[in-house]
This record gives structure tokens, sequence and C-alpha cells, in this order.
């Protein structure tokens, strides 16, 4: 089930429905509804794009807390669960955020908390996004052209 969310009013957003096909349904949820209360509770969508991390690091194999399943994953030799440098330490920095969001510090040096603000949110959200791009969609998407052409391109190989 997709939810409403507010792709209708922000372009910058494609259509969840068509861009995510092969995202598993209940992360896909999850990152949905992290999407949907960006704006008006930046701290709840980055606590949901951590939950959503955390369950597709379980999805995948990975066990623990999910700063163990991170460390795990960075250490990762099997060639089906690898991702880039970018992603790995991306998925680090949900963690850390979606942390900060759930269990807010206050620095009694500054006299301040972390804020948790719409930018920060998005870029949680952008980085979700972009781990279900590089692990589930990109490669079946290959696959499938794989298989579309694989007659007509056997000539040029």
């Amino acid at each position: 089930m997709v939810m409403d969310t507010h792709y209708d009013d922000n372009p910058e957003h494609l259509d969840p429905n068509s861009e995510f096909l092969h995202t598993p349904p209940e992360i896909f949820e999850l990152y949905l509804q992290a999407d949907s209360i960006c704006f008006d509770s930046p701290r709840g969508s980055a606590v949901l794009c951590r939950c959503c991390l955390e369950q597709f690091l379980e999805e995948i194999g990975y066990r623990g807390n999910l700063k163990k399943k991170i460390r795990q994953m960075q250490r990762e030799t099997n060639v089906n669960h690898s991702f880039s440098s970018y992603m790995r330490n991306a998925m680090d920095f949900v963690r850390i955020v979606g942390n900060a969001a759930a269990h807010p510090r206050y620095d009694s040096e500054s006299c301040t908390t972390i804020e948790i603000d719409q930018e920060l949110a998005e870029l949680c959200l952008e980085i979700i996004r972009d781990l279900f791009k590089e692990y589930y969609e990109k490669p079946l998407r290959f696959e499938q052209a794989q298989v579309t052409y694989e007659r007509e391109l056997s000539s040029f190989s």
C-alpha cells in the first residue's frame, strides 16, 4: 500500500509508485512515512529514516544493533552486499542523525541541542532513496534491459 505524501506538492520528488518498483513494500512504507512528515516534523522524519535503514540492513542479513550492522556491512566482502564508499558512510550518517533526533542531548557548554531541521531530514531521505536505487532498483532494471536487448546486442559482442 502506498500512502499519499507531499509528492504532489513537491516537483523535486518523482512519483514513488514508478520510481521504486522493486523495493520491498514494508521498507518503502517507512520511507514514505518519513517523507510525509518531513516538513512538519523533521526530527520524526530523521528517526523514521533510521528505522528504515535498520529494517533494510536486517532484511539483507545483518544482525545486532544498528551500529553493529553498519560496521558489519562496512567490512563486507560479499559482492552481493557491496556498497559504494559514499553509501557506506552515508548509512552511518543516517544512523547518527536518527540517534540525535531520537535522543536529543543538551550541550551544557553551548547551551544548545542539535537541531534536526528540514534540510538535514531531507538529506537523510535522499540517502535512503539512493540506497534503494543502488541496492534494489538499478540492478533489477539493468537485468531487465539485458534480457530485453540480449538478442539484438549479441551481434556486437
